[in-house]
């Protein structure tokens, strides 16, 4: 007797084959546990009354892109703006520009901050 596969254990097998070859779009699986990159090879696997089910790549969702997008459309001048207008450590914490590899974003982070520990030692 041969196995055969779930759909969500199809969907893990096709999910790393999605991984291994990044400029495909979709992949085919058979109930058997095989994964085919091309669909008619699925369908001759399958056979005429066998299931081939189709996984697409998932994409990035919205929320994911636009979090990314904000970090890097910030230009140095705005990110310093940013900073010198944080009224609290949290606000300047929380712009996130800590770890920013550009000298002028990271000098002026350090003086702002360098202020609020000043004030708080007072």
């Amino acid at each position: 007797m041969k196995k055969t596969y779930s759909k969500a254990d199809l969907k893990e097998k096709a999910a790393k084959v999605l991984e291994q070859y990044p400029n495909d779009k979709e992949v085919f699986a058979t109930v058997d546990g095989n994964i085919f990159r091309n669909k008619n090879h699925a369908g001759l696997h399958a056979g005429a009354k066998g299931t081939v089910y189709t996984f697409e790549r998932e994409t990035p969702t919205k929320e994911d892109t636009n979090a990314d997008e904000t970090k890097t459309k910030v230009s140095a001048v705005d990110a310093i703006g940013l900073i010198e207008n944080a009224a609290t450590i949290e606000e300047l914490e929380a712009l996130g520009f800590e770890a920013d590899d550009r000298k002028t974003v990271a000098a002026a982070y350090a003086k702002k901050k360098e202020e609020f520990t000043t004030n708080t030692n007072e």
